[in-house]
């Protein structure tokens, strides 16, 4: 499935490549690879490039995103947040980073996930996230660009 057409970004801002599974309304598996030749690379750590962190979070949004607008048919989601997230491994260029997120629970107007990033099954990234639904403000350090 192409996840650009279904998300609110275009490149150079899309972090997810594909979705190799949903299934809604729970759980959700995206794939990005990580290419030498992108841009956001040719700075970070020049004679040793590494993915930055920030976009792998990114990339568990985007994930949590398609798989609530699709799961759980929701129209609107605001901000969003990130609880806890641990950074585990590096991320070279030429790997490719298998996003995992699912539903934990709701809360009220909440939805928290969890998400794991893998390169090869190696865990690289763990994070849970906030996703406030409907209208109103809620902006507890929002962080990933999804919805807001």
């Amino acid at each position: 499935m192409n996840a650009e057409a279904q998300l609110s970004y275009r490149k150079p801002w899309v972090m997810v490549d594909g979705i190799d599974q949903l299934q809604p309304p729970a759980r959700i598996v995206t794939r990005k690879h990580i290419s030498s030749s992108d841009f956001y690379l040719q700075g970070h750590f020049p004679a040793y490039s590494i993915y930055p962190g920030m976009l792998m979070v990114e990339g568990l949004c985007q994930s949590a995103e398609l798989l609530l607008s699709e799961g759980q048919g929701l129209s609107t989601l605001r901000d969003w947040s990130v609880l806890k997230a641990r950074f585990l491994n590096r991320v070279m260029p030429g790997d490719t980073v298998t996003y995992t997120v699912s539903v934990a629970h709701r809360m009220q107007d909440r939805i928290v996930l969890r998400g794991i990033g893998d390169v090869s099954g190696v865990k690289v990234i763990q994070a849970e996230l906030v996703a406030a639904e409907g209208g109103g403000t809620w902006n507890e350090g929002a962080i990933c660009g999804a919805g807001g």
